[in-house]
């Protein structure tokens, strides 16, 4: 429990989510459809409201294909 509690966590960054996305002129609908979310979960997730580390990591290797 002590190791977890004092153990310093990397927290991807998601700063280039929203511009990537942008630059390919695609919609918050179009990713939350190919990911099967809903586009609020997306713009929670490109603003830093919401924290999740696989949604994000699909999310960046999808818009990094596309």
């Amino acid at each position: 429990m002590f190791r977890c509690l004092t153990t310093t966590v990397t927290v991807p960054g998601i700063a280039d989510l929203r511009p990537l996305r942008q630059s390919k002129n695609l919609t918050l609908t179009a990713a939350a459809q190919h990911l099967g979310v809903w586009p609020a979960t997306i713009s929670t997730l490109e603003r830093g409201i919401r924290r999740d580390d696989d949604l994000a990591h699909a999310y960046r290797n999808w818009l990094q294909a596309a």
